[in-house]
């Protein structure tokens, strides 16, 4: 796809490069790399989700307005990044679409409305076949509020956040659901930050976070 502007013609490009923070036996790379990639330029649509040392993410491309959906994979060792898989638009909707780590494995979550409590994981066996597996909480059917997946802890259990009230800081859960014994594990939020006099008016939510202690060098 090009637009041709008097002699000229505009065909779009793009460039992609990394920055590595702290690099082997604490060296610091302080310069941004390019990346290798053999690909059109892409639009990136979704987050991205880390699995052994390489990062998935869902991205538009093509040569006609950008309308063909792939499976993007950037390798964090060799830095090099391409298409994995073209997917079609049967399997998501890209407004409630996200990516996690289920059990080692590329998963799409798929949610039909933000107060829906019936969710698809589409779990990535090879670039060419996915396992759907419909997780339903019939419990939650009649929650008005936002439920949304966050990810998977690391024995597998699926992580969802929950908010109960209009106020986000009201009643807010955390639920872990284990999909093979069909338990659910409720845990309520406490806290109470303010900044200001003004309340917080967003919430990270992290799997699996661990501290880590680490000496920062100057440079």
């Amino acid at each position: 796809m090009s637009d041709k502007v008097g002699d000229y013609s505009k065909v779009p490009s793009s460039e992609h490069k990394v920055f590595t923070l702290m690099g082997r036996e604490g060296r610091v790379a302080q310069t941004w790399r390019m990346v290798k990639c053999n690909t059109s330029p892409h639009c990136p649509k979704t987050n991205g989700v880390c699995i052994n040392g390489v990062l998935y993410y869902v991205a538009s491309t093509g040569k006609e307005r950008m309308s063909e959906w792939f499976l993007m994979r950037f390798d964090v060792r060799t830095e090099k990044l391409g298409l994995l898989s073209r997917l079609s638009l049967r399997l998501y909707d890209l407004d409630r679409l996200s990516l996690i780590n289920y059990q080692g494995k590329v998963t799409f979550v798929v949610q039909t409305c933000p107060s829906s409590t019936i969710f698809d994981l589409w779990v990535m066996k090879d670039t060419v076949e996915w396992s759907r597996i419909c997780v339903h909480i019939p419990w939650m059917s009649g929650w008005k509020s936002t439920i949304d997946i966050i990810g998977t802890t690391h024995t597998g259990q699926i992580v969802f956040f929950y908010n109960h009230s209009d106020d986000m800081y009201a009643r807010c859960f955390i639920l872990y659901y284990d999909h093979k014994t069909n338990r659910l594990i409720n845990r309520r939020l406490s806290y109470g930050i303010e900044v200001g006099f003004q309340p917080v008016s967003a919430m990270l939510l992290s799997c699996d976070y661990v501290e880590n202690v680490m000496s920062f060098f100057s440079f």
